[in-house]
């Protein structure tokens, strides 16, 4: 089953044998919670119609391939722009990451932890 299309990320949402969708606040409760990270991180990117699309980015020594993305933003920092990917690596983990236009850089922001 595919995952919809997301403005906004909903981080960690599981489907049920039955289709039901549960969201992240539904599963706080078993145990399953964010955990808000700032560590710088690298990124391989595909540049493609004007769209960053992260491939796949090493954190902590492993490299995770990413599956889907599941929802990107904008927020605004200053004069400058930070641009924020949900995403799914290969393993079924959920990451945010945050790329800054200013410092060209990128970070890992949130993940999603058991």
């Amino acid at each position: 089953m595919a995952m919809p299309a997301l403005q906004q990320p909903l981080f960690g949402t599981r489907f049920t044998p039955e289709g039901e969708i549960r969201s992240p606040s539904q599963e706080e409760s078993e145990g399953a919670v964010y955990q808000e990270i700032n560590d710088p991180v690298d990124v391989l990117v595909l540049f493609e119609d004007s769209t960053l699309k992260p491939q796949r980015f090493r954190w902590k020594g492993h490299v995770h391939r990413v599956a889907q993305i599941t929802g990107r933003w904008k927020t605004d920092k200053g004069t400058f722009r930070m641009k924020h990917f949900a995403l799914m690596d290969e393993e079924a983990n959920f990451f945010q990451l945050a790329y800054d236009e200013r410092s060209s850089g990128w970070r890992v922001t949130r993940v999603w932890v058991e």
